[in-house]
């Protein structure tokens, strides 16, 4: 579903149903930085849409995919008049076509400057979050294959007589010739 930027009416919704929680994957951003804000919605509500919010008026709204818990909308920052407060909140459309919201999410502050970024090395298009998942894939292969490098060493000193294993350095070899 694509998001949808909205007309700029008012981020004030007097919900019934658990708020939302917003992350951002910056807090301080830069004149041409891309800011990611992710809004989860508990997996037990009902939902129609997802609104995303700046400084108490709805910027974007997507429609809800059923099964998806997690919502992105993508901010270019253009600079320091981009800083604000960013929330979001959802809706649910009931059996008789009634609007149920639910109470706004905490609100995240973005902060705007307009000095120059200072490179630490990291990647600042990759957010906070896919680093995490990265790492959380990587590091399990690694010590798999340490497993698996440590089960091949027992397997072959299982299944392999001393002499049909290769001579060590320190073994002597002595060979005997035939007639």
């Amino acid at each position: 579903p694509a998001l949808q930027v909205t007309s700029q009416e008012s981020c004030h919704p007097e919900g019934s149903l658990p708020a939302p929680q917003l992350s951002l994957n910056v807090s301080l951003a830069h004149a041409g930085d891309t800011v990611t804000f992710r809004c989860l919605v508990p997996g037990e509500s009902p939902m129609t849409r997802v609104i995303f919010c700046e400084d108490g008026q709805e910027a974007a709204s997507q429609p809800i995919t059923p099964g998806r818990f997690s919502y992105d909308f993508t901010h270019r920052v253009s600079g320091p008049g981009d800083a604000g407060d960013f929330s979001c909140w959802y809706q649910h459309r009931g059996d008789n076509n009634e609007l149920v919201n639910s109470n706004l999410s905490t609100p995240k502050t973005l902060s705007v400057t307009d000095a120059e970024p200072v490179q630490d090395g990291g990647d600042p298009a990759i957010p906070a979050w896919d680093l995490y998942l990265i790492l959380g894939i990587l590091v399990p292969c690694a010590l798999l294959l340490g497993l698996l490098g440590l089960l091949g060493d027992a397997a072959i000193g299982q299944f392999c007589s001393p002499r049909m294993l290769p001579p060590k350095n320190e073994d002597a070899v002595t060979y005997a010739a035939l007639r």
